[in-house]
């Protein structure tokens, strides 16, 4: 690697590092003050809030950094460019491409980090976050784990495998003991739905112990009136972007075979896959800019417009997220819409200034 490559990569680098701080600084402490509102729901207090919030930082890095990598590439080359080192190097012989190409070995770096967190660390500080969190505003009667979740009420136990996308619980299990710690029954069905007021079980098996005998019995449908709080099913269940794309090609897989939608799944799948190179188009997008029109530009307008693009490319990405899942739009195109978008504003600006 060049001298020149290394010293733009350096300062890009650390005014990535210092952008990231800030936007991560700054959405955690607005996260925590919306937080403060569940505060004292069961044993929920203000270090369970903040233990979940720290365990949620890494998925805050991950959508934020397209926003920082433009903020603090924008302000260092902008600085290099206004302090006329970008134009000695060009004067020196090193191209435009070439200045590029130093800032994309940077951003492979950069996807190879976000594809890694996003795969192995994400999931599971999510995981942990939600799980904490959950058990904490239960009070306790709650417990999440790899194979389900359970929930205590009374002398019940109640098993719940799966969690749908559109608030369906499926494969749902209750033990009943009796004072001695005895089993006195105990009921499977095969899926659940709450309707407003009260849980409708369906496909019922119920198997009663007597003495020494068990008795079943079969229901079509059932009411609960009391099996898991609706409020925490989004605190409880994990969202599809915050699994890892290992476990949603295999879950993919698995509503596939038995019919079910997938839409939602492979959307956050993409999402995942795709988002990381979105740091590419990012370093690429700043180079005609910091080379063309914001060369002379003041440190506090590069911060505002960088500030700008990043908000509009965040916000652009999260709401077609959201209406890929509401229109069932191609899941692949989702994904990759934002990143084109701003990939071809590029080459437009880049076409004038040349």
């Amino acid at each position: 690697m060049k001298r020149y490559e290394r010293y733009l990569i350096k300062e890009t680098l650390i005014g990535i590092l210092l952008a990231l701080l800030l936007v991560v600084a700054l959405d955690a402490l607005l996260a925590f003050i919306a937080e403060l509102g569940d505060v004292g729901r069961g044993e929920y207090g203000v270090g369970a809030a903040m233990r979940f919030i720290v365990l949620t930082l890494p998925h805050r890095l991950l959508d934020l950094l397209p926003m920082a990598v433009l903020l603090g590439s924008l302000m260092s080359l902008g600085r290099l460019a206004a302090g006329s080192e970008l134009i000695a190097l060009r004067s020196a012989g090193v191209s435009r491409a070439s200045i590029t190409r130093a800032l994309l070995k940077l951003g492979m770096v950069l996807v190879v980090i976000a594809l890694l967190i996003g795969e192995y660390i994400v999931p599971m500080s999510e995981q942990q976050a939600r799980n904490g969190r959950a058990v904490a505003q239960s009070s306790g009667a709650l417990h999440k784990s790899k194979h389900g979740v359970w929930v205590r009420d009374g002398r019940a136990f109640v098993h719940i495998r799966d969690f749908y996308a559109d608030g369906k619980l499926g494969k749902v299990t209750r033990y009943e003991f009796n004072k001695q710690g005895q089993l006195q029954s105990a009921v499977s069905a095969r899926s659940a739905k709450y309707n407003g007021e009260e849980w409708y079980l369906f496909g019922v098996e119920r198997s009663l112990v007597r003495e020494s005998i068990v008795v079943s019995q079969s229901e079509m449908a059932e009411r609960w009136s009391l099996l898991l709080d609706p409020e925490l099913l989004s605190v409880v269940a994990t969202g599809p972007r915050f699994l890892s794309a290992w476990d949603l090609g295999k879950y993919i897989l698995y509503l596939r075979a038995n019919g079910l939608a997938t839409q939602r799944y492979e959307l956050a799948l993409w999402n995942k896959l795709i988002s990381p190179l979105s740091l590419l188009v990012m370093l690429f997008f700043v180079v005609p800019f910091v080379l063309g029109p914001l060369r002379d530009v003041g440190a506090g307008k590069r911060m505002v417009m960088g500030l700008l693009f990043g908000l509009a490319f965040y916000l652009l990405n999260r709401t077609y997220y959201q209406m890929g899942q509401l229109y069932n739009f191609n899941p692949l195109f989702s994904a990759l819409f934002p990143s084109l978008l701003v990939l071809a504003v590029t080459m437009v600006v880049l076409k004038r200034t040349r």
